[in-house]
């Protein structure tokens, strides 16, 4: 039995605001393939941009593009 979130998800294109790609929480940790935790943590942290738009967070693709370049970054410097 497929759970019904994984429909939605499936289904659901990327939300487009113009030019500009737009992710939620759930979304954002797929594409980069990590957890949930790990982007609201992130968020929290502010080492990630997002905006809470009623009641959700919406992290912009660029921000998310920012965010794992920073990210490599630091593990590059941290293993070398």
């Amino acid at each position: 039995m497929v759970k019904k979130k994984e429909i939605i998800r499936k289904e659901r294109p990327p939300r487009k605001y113009g030019e500009k790609v737009i992710y939620h929480i759930t979304e954002a940790a797929e594409v980069i393939r990590v957890s949930e935790g790990v982007i609201r943590s992130a968020i929290k942290r502010k080492l990630l941009h997002a905006s809470k738009i009623a009641g959700r967070w919406k992290i912009a693709s660029e921000d998310l593009d920012k965010y794992l370049i920073r990210m490599r970054k630091y593990t590059n410097t941290k293993e070398g």
